[in-house]
């Protein structure tokens, strides 16, 4: 069944090298009871792992069913298949009930077992009761027996035990040697032992070692391998990997002990994540989708657009062509050029002092206008040779709501009668917003617009619409024809975004340089903490490791905890973000007098998130895993 062909084995370090096992051959019967022996240091361990599976030869090969096992996966297949192993000091899981100890054993080797199959073979080593306990209520013997028991659940063809009454004294030893030799009536058993006269009359078989080579070959007992035997224990059965109920069991464990590390990873991660949401949320801040949302929430309908040069890093006002004119008609609900400009610096003044102001342009007036201005109106609309000043050109000129109707205004020499005054409709608080008022313009009657209409420049035009979102746009139709002139959008909410835009980046700058700087510290504290986890841990993880579970289980055991600081930093950090959310975007509407939320999380910024945090615990637990296989 089992062949052993010119194995060698040789441990070499910078120091020395030692032959372990030298040139061995041997062949195994299907069943029957063999000693390995020998004084310390002889090699039984050795050739007890290699034919384990767990130590690779240095030279030779294991043949199993007269095939030659070559490669790794070969040699696992055939450790999960047909290897149990007893280890002197038992090897349970110490935080895992004893039936948990069996049933972690339906994932890894893929059985398909039940409570009541454990329970049935606890009763074959007399244990009846001790299911529910944990390994550490247990006696050295009842222990043994628990990990004979776990041997014989794994349903493999070969147990191998290594110095199973080390521990024990010398009556627990009997019981289970008595134990063993039952198993070996239906199976191979292969025990390591230094104490040949207390195991030797229960062998059928005895090998002697002796620096690494065998002195002696003894068959006590003839035995002919069983046919039915081989049917029914060659089972095809590969792993299925650990179940993760078992990998959240251990990983809920390895946190003890380790408060500090715990409380300071948390911390370092939820700073971190809260600078990750806020850079993440502002990382694609549009201001087109700004500009549009402070227009509709300060209910703004107008803005300015004006026409100017680039020269040698300086600007110049220009006229507006007619094409230009129409394409800014095309694309928003109303336009008005501004007639005259602020070029010819028009001089308004009263008849009734020498104040006067420079009129930027001007444009006519009517109720659709104030409608979607927003203006209130005190008096009424200009007729022929009237015009409406808003309520700062009525304080620069000392005209107060009381007199404006006596005043008259002087405008190219022409006087015009002031038929109202406007000013900015008070919101739902009481407050009148006359910042929010295009300035220094004067509104008169259609007749008189169109009369200056035929004899002026035009160097802004006034845009009235509800959606602004399409600016951009029409700024790139109007450089379509010369790249050389830039166009301007002017408007409370259009400045205040400018500033804004400059605010943000400053935030996207300074947060991303900290959160980088955070994420990288809390990736190195994670993986520190896993890391010592692992030191901690070494016994379970060569345990689970004897039991049939490979590195990629290892990493399931071991990304429990990174996910799970992860997870709960991830949770108190997003309540963390929308604290600062709120905080920033009154801060936000204060400064800029204008209500637009800067920090928003969309799918593709969640997206971007969960990648950050996946990463995060993927490495947190790969590289100490990788450590261990290396060092192994």
């Amino acid at each position: 069944m089992l062949e052993l062909r010119n194995i060698e084995k040789i441990y070499t370090d910078s120091k020395r090298r030692v032959e372990a096992l030298k040139n061995i051959n041997l062949s195994f019967q299907d069943k029957g009871f063999v000693l390995i022996c020998g004084e310390s240091g002889s090699g039984k361990t050795t050739l007890l792992n290699v034919i384990a599976g767990i130590t690779s030869p240095t030279k030779g090969n294991i043949v199993y069913r007269n095939k030659a096992l070559e490669s790794r996966k070969e040699i696992r297949k055939y450790c999960i298949q047909q290897i149990g192993y007893i280890f002197q000091d038992y090897n349970l899981l110490e935080d895992l009930t004893v039936k948990d100890n069996f049933l972690i054993l339906n994932s890894i080797k893929n059985l398909n077992k039940t409570e009541e199959d454990i329970k049935s073979i606890l009763k074959q080593v007399h244990l009846d009761d001790v299911i529910n306990v944990f390994p550490s209520q247990l006696s050295g013997g009842q222990r043994q027996r628990v990990a004979v028991a776990r041997a014989l659940f794994m349903e493999s063809g070969i147990i191998l035990a290594d110095e199973v009454t080390g521990a024990l004294d010398e009556k627990n030893a009997r019981e289970i040697l008595t134990l063993l030799k039952e198993i070996s009536a239906s199976r191979l058993v292969i025990v390591v032992s230094h104490h040949k006269q207390l195991t030797q009359p229960f062998a059928d078989r005895i090998i002697e070692l002796k620096d690494g080579v065998i002195i002696n070959d003894q068959n006590q007992q003839k035995e002919s391998i069983t046919e039915e035997y081989i049917e029914e224990n060659d089972v095809q059965r590969m792993t299925k990997g650990l179940d993760f109920k078992y990998a959240l069991k251990l990983g809920l464990k390895y946190f003890r002990f380790k408060t500090f590390k715990l409380f300071l990873s948390t911390l370092i991660l939820i700073l971190s994540f809260v600078l990750l949401l806020v850079v993440v949320g502002v990382m694609f801040f549009d201001e087109n989708k700004a500009y549009d949302t402070g227009i509709n929430n300060e209910q703004i309908g107008y803005l300015f657009i004006d026409k100017y040069e680039k020269s040698n890093y300086t600007l110049t006002k220009k006229y507006f062509t007619s094409e230009e004119i129409t394409t800014i008609e095309n694309n928003f609900l109303y336009s008005t050029p501004i007639l005259f400009g602020n070029y010819l610096n028009y001089s308004i003044a009263t008849t009734l002092n020498d104040q006067t102001f420079i009129c930027e342009g001007i444009l006519s007036l009517s109720e659709k206008k104030l409608e979607v201005y927003g203006f209130h109106l005190i008096g009424s609309l200009p007729k022929e040779n009237e015009v409406v000043i808003t309520r700062e050109e009525a304080n620069l000129l000392s005209i107060s709501v009381e007199n404006y109707e006596s005043v008259l205004l002087r405008m190219n020499h022409v006087l015009f009668k002031i038929s109202g005054i406007l000013e900015m409709r008070a919101d739902v608080s009481g407050n009148i917003k006359q910042a929010d008022i295009p300035q220094n313009l004067l509104y008169v009657h259609e007749t008189c617009y169109d009369q200056y209409k035929d004899e002026s420049n035009v160097t802004r035009v006034l845009v009235e619409s509800s959606d602004f979102s399409n600016i951009c746009g029409v700024s790139e139709d109007l450089m379509k024809n010369d790249e050389n002139f830039v166009y301007e959008f002017d408007n409370l909410v259009y400045n205040s975004i400018v500033r804004m835009t400059v605010f943000v980046e400053s935030i996207f700058k300074i947060g991303l340089s900290l959160g980088i700087l955070l994420i990288v510290f809390s990736t190195l504290l994670l993986i520190h903490f896993v890391y010592s986890s692992v030191v901690e841990n070494k016994r379970d993880i060569q345990i689970i490791k004897m039991i049939g579970a490979d590195n990629k289980d290892i990493f399931k055991l071991f990304i429990v905890q990174p996910f799970l600081i992860t997870a709960v930093s991830f949770c108190i950090a997003l309540g963390g973000y929308f604290i600062i959310n709120h905080f920033l975007n009154e801060y936000i509407q204060v400064e800029f007098m204008l209500y637009v939320p800067i920090v928003s999380l969309s799918l593709s910024k969640i997206l971007i998130i969960i990648f950050t945090i996946i990463a995060l615990v993927f490495f947190s637990a790969l590289i100490p895993v990788l450590r261990i296989k290396k060092s192994k």
